[in-house]
């Protein structure tokens, strides 16, 4: 990756925020025109619609990861450096528009790798002019591919950039593509940690999935409600209760109301193993039905952890 020594290149990206160019209100309506247009298109094609981010989620939780090919990137890429921006922008809408339905997510590592084997060859300007100009694009695969450019080098120090990054990632679509830019800043587990408890669907899972927990509240936040999201809390189970240390957690003496929803809404999701794994590659399973049982006998519990109890001594190892 580029890194520090590209830092001072951000001048570009700030320039188009300080002109306007980059505006996230105006911004944020264009995308939800095109988003109602697209969702209009479906309807009337008798097409399934998706939640924003549930593509990509769904990629990632429910395929091999195959990467698609990513030629047509590499090539925008050339012609950014022999043709100029606006040639290079006509390419990715040729790569993006409809009807090819072409994802980011599924050529984000072949086009990364591409760039950072051949990094002589390439003016990390002129790739953070184009990646900038990018994140401004009504067409949200675009954006990606802008945030995906923006991942291979370190703006940390960059306040203007932070704040575009951080509001892109409040968009579910784009959650996924900016943790990956934040999780190498100094103060990204903050970060990630806000936007996990800010978002409640597929953003919330991307987000708890890289959120390393620094501090005691965000293990406890993990298991009060971490796992929880409007998808399927299952998805996020297993990492809240590993990352929050959930047998740490119930070593205490007592036990408020939130600690017993919270601890019985997980171990309910880690039952639940209809997407993901969860109870049967829990690694202290055993520990946590000797210790629920106890707390059960002792009356910290509710009825509801009789059922839990009795489901996960029937369920396999």
């Amino acid at each position: 990756m580029f890194g520090k020594p590209f830092a001072g290149q951000f001048d570009t990206v700030k320039k188009d925020i300080e002109s306007g160019k980059i505006n996230m209100d105006e911004k944020k309506k264009e995308e939800q025109k095109t988003a109602e247009a697209l969702l209009a298109e479906k309807a009337a094609d008798k097409e399934v619609s998706f939640a924003p981010g549930a593509i990509d989620g769904i990629y990632i939780y429910h395929t091999a990861h195959k990467q698609g090919p990513a030629e047509e990137l590499i090539e925008a890429i050339r012609i950014l450096h022999e043709e100029g921006e606006d040639e290079a922008e006509k390419k990715l809408y040729q790569v993006f528009v409809r009807p090819r339905e072409t994802r980011m997510i599924s050529m984000i590592d072949q086009l990364q790798h591409h760039i950072i084997d051949n990094v002589d060859k390439y003016s990390p300007e002129k790739l953070l002019s184009l990646a900038s100009r990018s994140i401004s694009s009504a067409n949200t695969e675009i954006v990606k591919f802008g945030l995906s450019l923006m991942e291979l080098v370190n703006f940390s120090e960059s306040e203007d950039f932070r704040s575009v990054v951080v509001t892109l990632a409040k968009d579910e679509e784009f959650t996924l593509f900016a943790l990956y830019v934040i999780r190498a800043w100094k103060d990204g587990a903050y970060i990630t940690f806000g936007l996990a408890k800010r978002l409640l669907s597929w953003g919330r899972i991307h987000a708890v999935h890289f959120l390393t927990p620094e501090t005691q509240e965000m293990k406890d936040w993990l298991i009060r409600e971490g796992w929880y999201n409007e998808v399927i809390p299952a998805y996020s189970a297993l990492d809240a209760a590993e990352k929050g240390e959930l047998m740490k957690f119930l070593e205490k003496d007592t036990f408020s109301d939130e600690d017993v929803k919270g601890v019985e809404g997980l171990v309910e999701a880690l039952l639940d193993e209809g997407p993901v794994r969860g109870i049967s590659v829990y690694p202290e399973k055993d520990a946590l039905v000797k210790r629920l049982t106890e707390l059960r006998a002792g009356g910290a519990f509710t009825e509801k952890t009789d059922q839990l109890l009795g489901a996960m001594k029937g369920s396999k190892a």
